[in-house]
């Protein structure tokens, strides 16, 4: 299985290719963070082994933080780009993401992750300014990213509304006693924890309950 080297590698020698620039360290981190995420999507199993975590400024792969931390965005310490080390699906993903989110600067990558429920329900109860190495769960990231994604077509596609900085969509709350309500993802955090003791959840963490989204 490639590591989260190999896929910000790819990013880093792509970026080179279309415009002569490398992504800072907040953009290479999102890029990476949406190929697992839509490799999950498409395909049901993750691009690398690393457990995501949320960090204050978005979804983050601590081993490409530990790994870039000590360089300029311009002077990574990675190689040149080496295609032949991904599945063609892999590559698929890559180049899909790429295409999706390869013209964002890392502050409209940012804001889009802080507004999806992955990352934002990882952070349940904190502040912008904690610290947190909360994992950000596979099973909640495909569960969201699921809603804009054309699984019907050959090969998969992301639907433009992934990237729409005001799109809304609703999540179905579950309570204990089998009702449930639609909640805009707007106000999922203020919701949960108004009704945290009455929600279904999985090992009884309340952000374990807004798992089922409407398509």
């Amino acid at each position: 299985m490639v590591t989260t080297i190999d896929v910000a590698n790819y990013f880093i020698s792509k970026s080179l290719d279309t415009d002569g620039k490398t992504p800072d360290k907040l953009k290479l981190q999102k890029l990476v963070y949406y190929a697992q995420a839509w490799n999950l999507t498409f395909y049901n199993k993750p691009l690398f082994d690393e457990q995501l975590e949320a960090w204050q400024s978005g979804p983050v792969a601590p081993s490409l933080y530990q790994y870039c931390k000590n360089y300029s965005s311009g002077e990574y310490p990675i190689q040149s780009q080496q295609t032949n080390i991904f599945s063609k699906s892999e590559l698929y993903v890559l180049e899909e993401v790429f295409r999706v989110y390869g013209n964002l600067n890392s502050t409209q990558l940012r804001k889009l992750t802080h507004r999806e429920t992955p990352w934002s329900g990882a952070r349940l109860g904190l502040s912008k300014k904690d610290s947190s190495n909360e994992p950000i769960l596979n099973n909640e990231i495909r569960a969201y990213y699921q809603n804009f994604a054309d699984l019907n077509s050959e090969p998969p596609k992301i639907l433009d509304i992934a990237i729409e900085p005001e799109k809304e969509i609703t999540v179905t709350a579950k309570f204990l006693d089998g009702t449930t309500q639609e909640v805009k993802q707007s106000e999922i955090v203020n919701f949960i924890l108004k009704n945290k003791d009455v929600l279904t959840s999985e090992k009884r963490k309340p952000r374990r309950a807004l798992l089922s989204l409407p398509s």
